[in-house]
């Protein structure tokens, strides 16, 4: 009976602690986790870097800009293996908000709101998958 007891209690510690680490910020953004990364020619400036995210119980393949213009010049996508970033995702990509990505992620405000500006990364959406 105690061994039935601590199984649920280490599970409901599970799904709170899950649901606390993916509850979204006051910009409406969310953690997402990098858990894969290939990676294009380094040569070209049009090709997307392909990644799979988790959120949640989500797996998330999606493209993410190659070059990003800056200030300051180009740089290339700083979304690697193991790292956790916030993301805003937007039920509409063709919103003024969204600037026709997915999901922006990173931190660089304009007037309070996300950007599509070289301080962020912009993704795109291929396919989420449902995980058991």
């Amino acid at each position: 009976m105690i061994r039935i007891l601590l199984a649920v209690i280490v599970v409901c510690l599970a799904l709170v602690i899950q649901n606390v680490a993916f509850a979204p910020d006051p910009l409406g953004r969310a953690a997402y986790k990098v858990v894969e990364r290939e990676e294009p020619d380094p040569d070209c400036i049009t090709c997307r870097v392909k990644l799979v995210l988790l959120h949640g119980n989500q797996r998330i393949y999606a493209t993410a800009l190659n070059y990003i213009g800056t200030k300051t010049g180009t740089r290339h996508s700083n979304l690697r293996v193991g790292d956790t970033v916030k993301c805003k995702f937007f039920q509409d990509r063709l919103s003024e908000d969204a600037g026709g990505y997915d999901l922006i992620c990173g931190d660089e405000l304009w007037n309070g709101r996300l950007t599509t500006s070289g301080g962020n990364e912009m993704l795109t959406i291929q396919k989420e998958v449902l995980l058991p």
